[in-house]
């Protein structure tokens, strides 16, 4: 049996082993690039929330609302999200429930919390 395919959308700093961790945040795109966010910090060129909060590397940078998931459908074992949906309207939180459903496997589960 293959490894299931677990997905973490909007992970913040939270990362998960064996997951694939997904957020869109300046911090989640920065952390894959420690160099960058070296200089950007020494220059004061990012904003505090950035420059004091370190992220683990390996967190995917992607805003689901705009450009979906990265998997095809019916390929996701589970889909887990904690705090996304109060940051975002009625209309954008649509988005990542449709995603969801897509890309999960018949049987698949999804776990939410807000």
């Amino acid at each position: 049996m293959s490894n299931p395919v677990l997905v973490n959308i909007g992970c913040g700093s939270t990362i998960s082993p064996r997951w694939i961790n997904i957020d869109k945040s300046l911090n989640a795109w920065i952390s894959n690039y420690p160099r960058v966010k070296g200089f950007l910090k020494a220059c004061h060129l990012v904003p505090a929330s950035v420059r004091n909060v370190d992220f683990p590397p390996g967190i995917r940078y992607r805003d689901v609302h705009k450009h979906g998931l990265p998997f095809a459908d019916n390929s996701v074992d589970w889909i887990y999200n904690s705090h996304l949906i109060p940051f975002m309207t009625n209309v954008e939180a649509r988005a990542p429930f449709a995603e969801s459903f897509r890309a999960l496997k018949p049987g698949g589960r999804m776990r939410v919390m807000t």
